[in-house]
């Protein structure tokens, strides 16, 4: 088949309206998934006039609980400050002895996790927690 003037412009002409055809189409499917998308949408206008939602809320779920009173008690001269009073009283039956140790193991655990330097100043308190018989 000899390809003729008339058939290229055959060729060309339903190539451009299959173009068209193609472009029309998306842009149809364009126009309805933005209409779905804003049927679903909803306006913050709406929202904050008509219904008074707030932009955001307060969580007073996790908030910590202020402390109601404050005890304070000396154990190896330095003055610790609690919120909980039967932990106080906890701790004021025990003997010095034992009070010394339970604060000088939380207080090594508690300089070693703030400082790196804290584990030759830990060991020395650890060798000075001796249980005498």
């Amino acid at each position: 088949m000899t390809c003729t003037e008339e058939y290229k412009e055959h060729i060309v002409y339903t190539f451009h309206a299959f173009c068209r055809v193609v472009i029309r189409n998306a842009m149809y499917t364009a126009v309805r998934t933005r209409n779905r998308k804003y049927k679903r949408e909803i306006s913050l206008d709406y929202l904050t006039d008509e219904k008074h939602y707030p932009f955001g809320t307060k969580d007073e779920y996790f908030k910590a609980p202020e402390p109601e009173e404050e005890y304070l008690l000396t154990i190896c001269g330095d003055t610790v400050v609690f919120s909980n009073a039967l932990l106080v009283k906890a701790l004021s039956r025990l003997s010095e002895q034992e009070r010394e140790m339970l604060y000088l193991s939380f207080s090594s655990a508690y300089h070693s996790m703030k400082s790196p330097d804290a584990t030759s100043a830990a060991a020395v308190q650890r060798a000075t927690i001796s249980a005498e018989p």
